[in-house]
């Protein structure tokens, strides 16, 4: 349907033990392809989150920014991103 959720996978959750805050685009921002859409805070330091598309910030999860950790509880559910068209 053109609609693209970004997040983060298991894989790259595995380098830290805890998220503390989630910075991310507001909708109706234009993310480009390979270039940084966000920034998650770790107790690693940040981690910045890479658009693989080029498009439009349709939807934000606010529940994410409420509460980070259900990024890495339920990754491809609860903890998804944002969503681009």
């Amino acid at each position: 349907d053109g609609i693209i959720t970004i997040g983060i996978n298991e894989e790259g959750l595995a380098d830290f033990e805890e998220i503390t805050s989630v910075d991310l685009p507001a909708e109706h921002d234009k993310v480009e392809a390979d270039e940084v859409c966000g920034t998650v805070e770790t107790d690693d330091g940040p981690l910045d989150i890479y658009s693989p598309v080029t498009g439009t910030v349709l939807e934000v999860n606010s529940a994410v920014i409420d509460d980070p950790t259900l990024i890495q509880e339920d990754p491809f559910e609860e903890g998804w991103l944002i969503r681009v068209e």
